[in-house]
């Protein structure tokens, strides 16, 4: 089987977030070299220059982005990056197992046990997709989820195996578009909730991710995955 690769990609983040830094930081070099000193921070005073609060969120965005940066980039130094392998039929069926294992870029040493979650989830659309201008929202809501517990044993961990045994169903299949005369759909999200409500509505896509964390000294280890499972 393929190998799946850890959807967070920290080397990935790292570049991205350093790159909006870089941005961000010229962007505050160029500004603040036009605007006179001293700069006047008082909304009141006559010669108050409205950029400066520009200059102010150009240097927030550029130490913000900066500092995660730093943490991706140690994370992906620290961590490598995980790959997922599945053992038997993929994409896995519905009410069979999905089980294999997270191949860890490198050694972890775990100060607890690992947590294996499978969650599945359903993307809804709301508003009206057939009428001229028409806007829609889609909303992600998770309908099934369960965890596993692994024992990390003695010393680094190299994988972390997992075995699943996946539902029989999780509601109506996914309809890409309404029938005629019924495009309209509406999902609710009551706040403090896990799961969405649809009216009259079934998701228009389904996905299901295996999400891998375990305690670690400093950060967590966390890696993510979207796996195939088919409906």
């Amino acid at each position: 089987m393929g190998a799946y690769h850890d959807s967070f990609r920290p080397a990935d983040k790292a570049m991205e977030s350093a790159f909006i830094a870089v941005l961000a930081a010229g962007g505050a070099g160029w500004l603040g070299w036009k605007l006179s000193w001293p700069w006047i921070l008082d909304l009141d005073h006559p010669d108050f220059n409205p950029l400066v609060l520009l200059e102010g969120l150009l240097i927030g965005v550029a130490l913000y982005q900066a500092g995660k940066a730093l943490r991706w980039f140690l994370r992906a130094r620290r961590f490598g990056t995980a790959d997922l392998h599945l053992a038997g039929q993929s994409p896995a069926p519905m009410g069979g197992a999905l089980r294999g294992e997270v191949r860890l870029g490198r050694p972890v040493a775990v100060e607890g046990d690992w947590t294996v979650t499978l969650t599945c989830f359903d993307l809804h659309e709301s508003g009206d997709s057939d009428s001229d201008g028409g806007r829609t929202a889609r909303d992600s809501f998770p309908v099934w989820s369960r965890s596993q517990t692994v024992a990390a044993g003695d010393g680094p961990t190299r994988a972390v195996a997992f075995d699943f045994t996946l539902p029989g169903s999780v509601g109506p299949k996914p309809q890409s578009r309404s029938r005629p005369g019924a495009s309209l759909r509406a999902s609710v999200h009551l706040p403090g909730f896990k799961r969405g409500i649809a009216v009259n509505a079934p998701p228009v896509a389904r996905y299901w991710v295996l999400r891998l964390s375990a305690p670690t000294r400093g950060a967590d280890f966390q890696a993510e995955f979207t796996v195939p499972v088919q409906d």
